[in-house]
């Protein structure tokens, strides 16, 4: 598939799930530039961030409102620059503020996963995910779809 044709697809889909391996700069720049491609059609998409908690949520409007920087936005969303190895996210940020595209939180914080979640076990990769779909109030279908995708 060309690039032309997958910005297409993107541009069109409901919902785009960009990944990353975290500390892989040039997916960064790759994710950033598919953004900006994006967003070059026409569609407007929100750039949801697993780095913001979904509690920083209103601070992010806010910091966009006030036509906050990418640093300054991290701050409002509270960023873990150390464990999310910042400034690596920045262009990402950057362009969705240049597009004026919403920056939004995509993240359940260890608060609210704990809840009535207590049984899941942290070091426990499945236990992690599992808890997240309960606390995001999916069901057991939605669960099954997204590990067979």
């Amino acid at each position: 598939m060309s690039e032309r044709l997958l910005i297409a697809d993107l541009a069109a889909a409901r919902y785009r799930l960009l990944g990353e391996v975290h500390d892989n700069p040039a997916h960064h720049y790759i994710r950033t530039r598919l953004i900006v491609a994006i967003a070059d059609t026409g569609a407007r998409p929100a750039v949801v961030f697993e780095q913001f908690d979904l509690e920083r949520d209103e601070a992010l409007l806010a910091a966009q409102m006030a036509r906050t920087d990418a640093e300054q936005l991290a701050e409002a969303g509270r960023l873990d620059r150390k464990s999310w190895e910042w400034p690596l996210h920045k262009p990402i940020l950057e362009a969705a503020l240049t597009m004026r595209l919403p920056v939004r939180a995509g993240n359940l914080s260890r608060s609210q996963l704990r809840g009535d979640l207590q049984a899941a076990v942290v070091n426990d990769t499945n236990a992690i995910w599992y808890a997240r779909l309960h606390a995001a109030h999916w069901s057991e279908a939605h669960a099954m779809v997204l590990r067979a995708e």
